[in-house]
């Protein structure tokens, strides 16, 4: 299996997605990170849909793919995903930005609409850009399938309890 990071848009998430890596990188064949542009200016705004076709390049030829995205990682990755972009095995998702997504023009409804890869949506309880009250409606709303959602105490979007993630995202990856 072959491993894609993608982190939130704030540049703070360089570090976790190099985590991550760190923590899970030997549980797959290649990882690989997509360093957004605005990390490298230390621009506040992210231009998503120039990230999805970054997305797609650095997937390109990588087969049994797994996507560990954060925040608006998420967007991006069900976007390459509908596009055609991408098709991986499976997904986890942390911190799934759905209303921050709405509010900047992404139609998460339509992209979560029937979603059926297997994936694992990790989201703290007061998450300041959704609850995990609020993600679990919309899942169940939207028709997503094949999915497990672990709930996190918190309300930061960091998702900086490493050792919590690993014990969930572990077996979730082994299991076929």
């Amino acid at each position: 299996m072959n491993l894609i990071i993608l982190g939130g848009y704030s540049d703070y998430n360089k570090e976790w997605v190099e985590n991550i890596r760190k923590t899970f990188g030997g549980l797959f064949n290649s990882v690989e990170i997509l360093y957004y542009e605005n990390w490298k200016d230390y621009k506040e705004d992210v231009d998503i849909r120039s990230e999805v076709e970054n997305l797609k390049k650095l997937a390109e030829g990588k087969n049994d793919l797994v996507i560990f995205a954060k925040s608006v990682g998420v967007a991006l990755t069900l976007q390459a995903i509908r596009n055609g972009y991408i098709k991986p095995i499976k997904c986890i998702f942390a911190g799934t930005a759905y209303e921050w997504s709405k509010e900047n023009g992404w139609d998460m409804d339509e992209l979560l609409n029937n979603f059926a890869i297997p994936s694992l949506f990790i989201q703290q309880t007061n998450d300041r850009t959704t609850s995990s009250t609020v993600l679990r409606e919309v899942l169940n709303k939207s028709g997503v399938k094949n999915y497990n959602l672990l709930e996190l105490p918190g309300e930061d979007h960091k998702y900086n309890d490493i050792q919590e993630i690993i014990k969930n995202v572990e077996p979730f990856i082994k299991n076929n």
